[in-house]
């Protein structure tokens, strides 16, 4: 799970959307569940969008604009992903 606090973040350039797509490409490989984002900024909530569109999905992001709702977000997560049933690896 990935809170980013972007709650000071500007709206971003052509660059800086490439650059924060590549960011969430690599959280992705790296079997990122959600990622939670709060940002309060209507335009800047536009541009990390456009960053998320580049990776080819954006369904892992949850936007909201209180970081008290994306703590709450946060546990949801934590106790969903503590609830699931682990994989059993096969042995050949």
């Amino acid at each position: 799970i990935v809170l980013a606090d972007l709650r000071q973040l500007e709206v971003l350039s052509r660059k800086g959307r490439v650059a924060l797509s590549r960011v969430m490409n690599c959280a992705k490989q790296l079997g990122m569940y959600r990622a939670i984002e709060v940002i309060p900024n209507a335009i800047t909530r536009l541009s990390v969008r456009d960053a998320a569109e580049m990776t080819g999905e954006s369904d892992f992001r949850i936007v909201t604009d209180s970081f008290d709702d994306a703590m709450a977000m946060v546990e949801t997560f934590k106790r969903e992903m503590l609830a699931a049933p682990v994989a059993k690896s096969s042995s050949a």
